[in-house]
């Protein structure tokens, strides 16, 4: 058995595919990969199957038959560069209606809101490349953050780069489990 919780999903995708390959040829042939919910796509797209055990996301390799030819995915229409994005529901989230007191710890807090609610702000408006360039200066700032990683991935999703946005979006569920969006 090989317990990689939690792990694989702060990789990259080629690091992903890289410590599949590790996992692999670490696990033995009738041995389980346990691995969390976030993380369940890596094992079923590299040869594993489920183990369909309640409560529990565990993998095993696939019976030793040829793989499938894949199919190429259909090409998808991106919008135009150049043409701006046009905003079709709701605000994603609303500014706090009250500024925090001005001390010490509060500043802390009140910045780190204001790089969010600036980050909110642009994503609203379709900048999403300057949203993106908000989230990471918070994220050098203050550290991991659950909105700022939904709004990474959300800026990924709307320039056509799916893959690095679902690799966002786990980590947003993973730090905010309940996220509204």
């Amino acid at each position: 058995m090989i317990f990689c919780r939690n792990v694989l999903i702060y990789f990259d995708r080629a690091t992903q595919d890289r410590a599949i390959g590790v996992l692999t040829r670490l696990l033995k042939a009738k041995g389980v990969l346990f691995v969390a919910p976030a993380e369940t796509a890596l094992p079923s797209a590299h040869g594993f199957v489920s183990t369909n055990m309640p409560l529990a996301f565990a993998f095993r390799r696939a019976a030793a038959v040829p793989p499938k030819p894949q199919k190429a995915p259909d090409p998808v229409e991106r919008p135009s560069a150049r043409r701006p994005l046009t905003k079709t529901g709701p605000p994603l989230h609303r500014a706090p209606s009250a500024a925090p007191a001005a001390t010490s710890p509060t500043r802390l807090a009140a910045e780190k809101s204001s790089d969010i609610n600036e980050a909110l702000r642009l994503a609203d408006q379709g900048h999403f490349v300057e949203a993106a360039t908000c989230c990471a200066e918070h994220l050098r700032r203050h550290g991991p953050s659950g909105t700022a990683f939904y709004l990474m991935g959300l800026g990924r999703d709307a320039t056509g780069n799916q893959l690095e946005a679902v690799s966002y979006y786990r980590k947003a569920l993973y730090l905010e489990p309940n996220h509204g969006e």
